[in-house]
């Protein structure tokens, strides 16, 4: 008898995922496909956001880590603007992933987006590392980047270069201090002048049940 078809065998995550892929796949599957186009809504978010942990997982396998919705790509428009001051601002994305977000920002009128990443899954990812983005790409108008790995100072040394270094604005979707993306270092940086989405009354990134996403707009101290 395999674990899998063992009634007295506690699965694990990747056996849920498993077991998810086969059996109930279905049932994500439209959201999923959303989320790939473009048109996931705040909504249809909702309705999934509670689901067991392994759904999460799936869902993000397939598809980012972080979860864009049509309000959010939106707002983000919005704010790229708002930050630049230019009504058509070019955007660099690093550990851009599969480029979801990019492709469906790059769709948008206004806005130029440009995603790079170490590792990239597609090929509409140019394959570079971050640091070597910002090099690449300093004549961008702003920076944006999601989900630094835990304990990574690479949001800190992103925000040194861009924030501090030109001078030029940075959004950062994660966990803050003490959570599950980047570093205390980047949180604890008296030079870095960090504003989250919801001080703005902005409409920010939704959360699966559990986690603790958003979205924070990073500017140099001294040019406020």
């Amino acid at each position: 008898m395999s674990n899998l078809s063992n009634p007295y065998h506690r699965r694990t995550l990747s056996e849920d995922v498993e077991v998810l892929g086969t059996a109930r796949y279905a049932a994500l599957a439209p959201y999923c496909r959303a989320a790939e186009d473009g048109t996931l809504t705040e909504q249809q978010f909702q309705e999934i956001s509670y689901w067991a942990p392994a759904h999460r997982y799936f869902f993000c396998s397939q598809v980012s880590w972080a979860v864009y919705t049509t309000e959010y790509m939106q707002q983000l428009e919005i704010v790229a603007r708002d930050l630049t001051g230019r009504d058509k601002p070019r955007v660099l994305e690093v550990c851009a992933g599969r480029g979801v977000l990019a492709r469906n920002m790059a769709a948008r009128q206004n806005v130029e987006w440009t995603a790079t990443d170490e590792h990239p899954a597609e090929g509409r990812v140019e394959r570079m590392d971050a640091i070597g983005a910002l090099d690449r790409h300093e004549d961008h108008d702003l920076l944006f980047v999601s989900w630094v790995n835990y304990e990574s100072t690479l949001d800190h040394e992103l925000a040194n270069r861009w924030v501090q270094g030109l001078g030029k604005p940075m959004i950062i979707v994660g966990e803050g201090d003490g959570g599950c993306t980047g570093s205390s270092r980047f949180w604890e940086d008296p030079l870095l002048h960090r504003t989250p989405f919801h001080m703005r009354d902005l409409q920010d990134v939704p959360c699966w049940q559990g986690m603790h996403d958003f979205s924070t707009i990073v500017q140099p101290v001294w040019k406020l």
